[in-house]
């Protein structure tokens, strides 16, 4: 490649040993660190205790009932910045099964408590927001308000839309990859039970989830709910439609030929205010439909040794060179 630094070896899929490009052409990433050694833990406790016990300098993505055990150390150093991933709860919305109703789908989203999600599950980490992108993102729309919670109403749209008696799901998530993911769906299925959606949480290793989400459109798999969050990089909000609402998307579980037209126009639009009109009402139709169970936008929140200079990024990427040494 033609980056600052160089992968020397690797142990598996879990480490990876990266050295400085000596000669690199630009000057702004030359420094001190010649060696940078990548360890993968997934398990949020594990990560913790391995930068508390010295064993690495640097931990991702900590959950908040950590930042205690972090702050205690005085060599160590937490540091939090909003970021640009949006978390929501989107159902595969086959022909046939319930989330195929608006309602149903409407239904969700009253359901969920999000301030009780951002305030006591992630300890204030994170914000409330309308639709699957957040107020930095291009497109975004001011205009739309989240869906308060209310089981009530949740309640009375199953029964208008048929599912009186309850509605029976699984929720797919991947174990370590968000922040307090498995605690936030948990608490989601608490929710959900409340107003009569039953659903049970599968927890599984990223590439099991990735396996699920392939054969989601195959007949003989049956609709389920997903808790993705997706990092918008370039804070432009094409990317997240994109990646989640268009038929053509690797990861959405939505499909209808009147999306993709909307994204499409937006896309081939040349002209900024007219584009930006677009994608914002992309962005009600999206909120208005309740293509998914919209949530929050997490904060990126990471733990470093105060001999290392860093500043987090809010698109989430960990970029070696950016580190340096007091």
């Amino acid at each position: 490649g033609s980056g600052p630094y160089i992968l020397k070896k690797w142990k598996g899929k879990y480490q990876f040993h990266y050295e400085a490009v000596s000669n690199y052409w630009d000057k702004r990433y030359l420094h001190q660190i010649k060696t940078v050694i990548v360890n993968i833990i997934p398990e949020p406790t594990t990560r913790m205790a391995a930068l508390v016990a010295g064993d690495v300098d640097f931990a991702d993505s900590v959950s908040p009932q950590l930042i205690t055990m972090a702050k205690a150390n005085p060599q160590i150093q937490v540091v939090a910045v909003p970021s640009s991933r949006t978390c929501y709860l989107y159902p595969i919305i086959k022909k046939g099964s319930p989330w195929e109703n608006v309602k149903v789908r409407q239904a969700v989203n009253y359901a969920l408590d999000k301030d009780a999600l951002v305030n006591t599950v992630l300890e204030g980490y994170g914000r409330v927001i309308p639709t699957n992108v957040g107020p930095d993102s291009y497109g975004y729309n001011p205009a739309l308000k989240p869906y308060p919670y209310d089981p009530a109403k949740a309640k009375k749209l199953l029964s208008e839309a048929g599912y009186g008696k309850g509605i029976s799901t699984e929720i797919w998530m991947p174990l370590g990859r968000y922040l307090k993911g498995k605690a936030v769906a948990e608490a989601m299925v608490n929710m959900l039970s409340k107003v009569g959606i039953k659903a049970k949480l599968k927890v599984a290793e990223w590439g099991v989830v990735k396996k699920r989400m392939k054969a989601r459109w195959k007949p003989k798999v049956k609709s389920f709910l997903r808790m993705g969050c997706r990092m918008d990089s370039n804070l432009h909000s094409e990317h997240m439609y994109a990646g989640t609402i268009h038929s053509r998307s690797t990861w959405g579980g939505f499909r209808g030929k009147w999306m993709d037209n909307l994204i499409d126009d937006a896309r081939a639009t040349v002209d900024d205010a007219k584009r930006l009109k677009k994608y914002q009402e992309v962005n009600r139709v999206i909120h208005e439909k309740a293509i998914m169970g919209f949530l929050y936008q997490q904060h990126q929140v990471v733990a470093k040794n105060k001999r290392l200079n860093y500043t987090p990024r809010t698109n989430g990427f960990v970029i070696p060179a950016e580190l340096s040494l007091k």
